[in-house]
């Protein structure tokens, strides 16, 4: 993972023709969120994976990646597909401690477009539609929440069960 991430801090702003002193590219993630699996995708997949789900969070909060304060949901993949509202949207080199909800949403609007319907339009009232809609809407900057605090909150074996997503557990354990 080390790797992939210096190939495209190294790759990124040599092909957008930034130079060798531009920032590193923002990158933006999909993770399984452990608090919205239930027991059995939880084992399916660390069984497939080899790894364990919070332990899989604690590699890339290691690299720096930080929890998308936004309910994200990523739209259905295909037709015969529902949304998926388990996983966890996060950030790595992100600057700052929030996100401008203008860029935000700009960037879900390409990655919607390009890698989930590629290309094809959404059934009215979809769930890209619905996200990009809540952020053209929003002023604010969308916070980025460390992962470390709810990670040790879990590892703690502090109850969860009060929080409806890993994204919630962040936001309480920054406090």
């Amino acid at each position: 993972m080390r790797q992939c991430l210096t190939a495209v801090r190294t790759l990124a702003p040599a092909v957008l023709g930034l130079g060798p002193d531009a920032p590193a590219p923002a990158i933006f993630i999909e993770q399984n969120d452990p608090l919205r699996l239930t027991a059995e995708e939880y084992a399916a997949d660390t069984e497939h994976s080899g790894l364990d789900q919070i332990d899989r969070l604690a590699i890339w909060a290691r690299v720096g990646a930080r929890v998308v304060d936004f309910p994200y949901v990523q739209p259905a993949l295909s037709a015969g597909q529902q949304p998926d509202d388990r996983l966890i949207y996060a950030a790595v080199d992100y600057p700052g401690e929030a996100v401008d909800a203008a860029l935000l949403h700009d960037h879900l609007q390409s990655f919607f477009g390009i890698s989930v319907l590629k290309g094809a339009a959404e059934p009215p009232g979809g769930e890209a539609a619905r996200q990009i809609a809540a952020l053209a809407d929003r002023t604010a900057p969308v916070s980025l929440l460390r992962m470390e605090p709810a990670l040790e909150w879990l590892r703690a074996s502090r109850d969860a069960a009060g929080f409806d997503s890993f994204r919630d557990l962040a936001r309480e354990a920054a406090r």
